[in-house]
């Protein structure tokens, strides 16, 4: 009984995250970023961001890149990493750090 408990409390406290985060892609993975030769994308970096290291070192991202590259593609899916580490995080759109950056924290 306590087990089904904590497991509920658990479960609804990382669908409250999510829910508050206010993603526009909810479904984003990290697994399911598509790492293509022109994207140019370091998967060992955004495999080492995704354990969430730098949100524990109070560090921020800011993902930069031109129109259509799928900047928030990947603010979304290491927003959603946070959330399921439990940490508050928000929605990478709405904290826009100019033209071509996002901003996740």
């Amino acid at each position: 009984m306590a087990d089904r408990e904590y497991t509920n409390r658990k479960n609804n406290r990382l669908q409250r995250l999510i829910r508050k985060a206010g993603f526009d892609q909810s479904q984003a993975n990290v697994n399911d970023i598509n790492y293509q030769a022109g994207r140019k994308l370091n998967k060992k970096l955004i495999d080492r961001l995704s354990t969430c290291e730098y949100i524990q070192r109070a560090h921020n991202i800011i993902i930069a890149g031109a129109t259509g590259t799928g900047k928030s593609d990947i603010a979304c899916s290491q927003g959603m990493k946070g959330c399921k580490h439990y940490y508050a995080t928000n929605d990478p759109s709405a904290g826009t750090t100019g033209r071509t950056g996002r901003c996740l924290g």
